[in-house]
């Protein structure tokens, strides 16, 4: 949804839409996408309420699960039934009202969904209040505030969140690994093109190869026992060849 609409909090003014109608249409619009956002944040704090207490007894028909719970008596899917434990867990009260500062806007659940990666991930991963203290941070210091996009949001939080230095490094590697991989494959053509075809009779097929500093003389595929006739032999042969020059 539209952070622009969803987060506005007074209705168009004329200057902003001269058709009467359309302007009506438009405030009727708002006012449906602020209810949306505050019943979303709303069933996001009762969602984290039911989970808290989920030692207590009161899923034990639904096998003690909150997903089960969700999916087959609301309808929400088991990823979204995640997130909004999470963000009710972390930003809201029990009323859905916002524990994360609001400066000229209001929260949507889908910015705090954005914003939940302050947590970390792994065995490092921040506690509710944790990740919470280091969002205010972020809006305390100008870096993220409510009327940013929920694509704004997610770009600050990718360079500000605890393991962004570990993802970084990740990435780099990826990207070595990408740019490697590429090299060997031009090299690898590169070699197939230079080759050359032979469709001769093919007397001997020699392969010098070091093995712990230590040199081997393949023929033919096998590492046979050669003497002096043989290399007199190989020599006569290139000696012969029409690529040979003095």
């Amino acid at each position: 949804m539209c952070i622009a609409i969803e987060n506005k909090s007074t209705k168009f003014a004329k200057s902003a839409i001269k058709n009467d109608e359309l302007r009506s249409y438009a405030n009727m619009l708002a006012t449906d996408a602020m209810n949306i956002r505050a019943n979303l944040l709303h069933m996001s704090a009762i969602m984290a309420t039911i989970a808290s207490r989920r030692d207590e007894g009161i899923l034990e028909e639904f096998n003690n699960s909150v997903v089960e719970f969700a999916e087959s008596r609301l309808g929400i899917k088991k990823s979204q039934v995640y997130s909004m434990i999470q963000v009710g867990a972390t930003f809201l009260d029990e009323g859905g009202r916002s524990r994360l500062p609001e400066k000229g806007a209001k929260w949507s659940n889908t910015q705090f969904m954005a914003l939940l990666p302050m947590g970390g991930t792994g065995k490092n991963k921040k506690s509710a209040e944790e990740t919470l203290e280091a969002c205010k941070n972020l809006v305390n210091e100008g870096k993220i505030k409510p009327s940013m996009t929920v694509a704004e949001i997610k770009e600050v939080v990718k360079n500000e969140r605890p393991d962004a230095a570990n993802k970084a490094k990740k990435a780099q590697e990826r990207k070595e690994k990408a740019e490697s991989k590429k090299v060997k494959e031009a090299e690898a053509i590169s070699k197939k093109e230079n080759s050359i075809s032979v469709n001769g009779d093919v007397k001997a097929r020699l392969e010098f190869v070091v093995i712990d500093n230590k040199m081997h003389v393949i023929i033919n595929g096998t590492e046979s026992t050669y003497d002096q006739t043989f290399v007199n032999g190989v020599v006569n042969m290139l000696q012969k060849a029409v690529n040979f020059k003095m």
